[in-house]
């Protein structure tokens, strides 16, 4: 998940957050193909249960999503977050309230995984606005470190919205396999707290349009101070055409702009942040 805002300390979040959304579009079973389609939503939930309760498609997703040569803690990880997130007792009725439906409407596989991902990262993204300051601000220092760790052509269309989801699951399965696992550890933490605090609707969703005058003005003097560390007229001809830019500096100057966001003392920085999960909706 990215966000980013202009300078002004307003626009439109650039987001990727694709972990646990992929993760149960996976592993939605090919119920077409056993008869469930015709059934009632109560069957299509039991069936989606059983299958979220198989050991075997953990294993599946680990072998077919990830790099081959993990570590055995790595994977010790990633399989107990997976396991955690599919047996949760409300993701199944979550799960059948989205693809039943599509499923009486006979739609493709390919097309309910889609609509799958596009609802779990949404109630994911969701979920985050309802984090204590604390943990929104660990996610988003964690993020961007990823930015970092990418290709510079995908760092720069991530930040302008313009990475596919097909490319952020890669980028991503990618930064998973070889973070420190410490830190490993700590994000899939947020991950799964963000979709549990959606899923039962608590605690209450922040977010805010505007900063107030004095935090715009800290902000604006944190990014003064992080873009004079790069080689002078940088961050405003990126900020100016962004499109236009080169793909290093233009990751290297959103990178700095979030983090300006981020030096802030606490009391200033949750405005920050509530204006950046504002977006999520946008």
């Amino acid at each position: 998940m990215i966000f980013s805002i202009p300078r002004s300390g307003r626009g439109r979040a650039s987001c990727a957050a694709l972990f646990t959304a992929w993760a149960l579009a996976a592993a939605v079973p090919a119920f077409a193909q056993r008869g469930v389609a015709t059934q009632a939503p109560m069957s299509v939930e039991q069936e989606i249960v059983r299958s979220f309760k198989d050991p075997a498609l953990v294993e599946r997703i680990l072998r077919d999503q990830y790099p081959a040569g993990m570590s055995a803690e790595r994977e010790a990880l990633l399989r107990q977050f997976l396991t955690r997130i599919m047996t949760d007792e409300r993701v199944a009725p979550f799960v059948t309230r989205i693809i039943s439906p599509m499923l009486q409407a006979k739609m493709p596989r390919d097309q309910i995984r889609r609509q799958v991902e596009e609802t779990v990262t949404a109630a994911q993204m969701r979920g985050l606005s309802r984090l204590p300051p604390d943990r929104v601000t660990q996610f988003f220092q964690l993020v961007m470190t990823m930015t970092q760790s990418i290709p510079a052509a995908d760092c720069k269309k991530l930040f302008l919205s313009q990475l596919d989801a097909q490319s952020m699951r890669k980028l991503e399965r990618g930064f998973q396999a070889t973070m420190p696992i410490a830190e490993l550890q700590n994000l899939l933490s947020i991950y799964q707290q963000a979709f549990e605090a959606e899923l039962r609707d608590s605690p209450p969703r922040r977010g805010r349009k505007e900063l107030d005058p004095p935090v715009q003005e800290a902000l604006e003097k944190s990014m003064a101070r992080r873009f004079a560390k790069l080689a002078p007229g940088t961050a405003a001809r990126v900020l100016a055409k962004p499109e236009q830019a080169d793909a290093a500096q233009l990751c290297t100057v959103y990178v700095e702009m979030t983090r300006a966001g981020l030096d802030l003392p606490q009391a200033l920085r949750v405005q920050y942040l509530d204006l950046l999960l504002s977006q999520v909706d946008s």
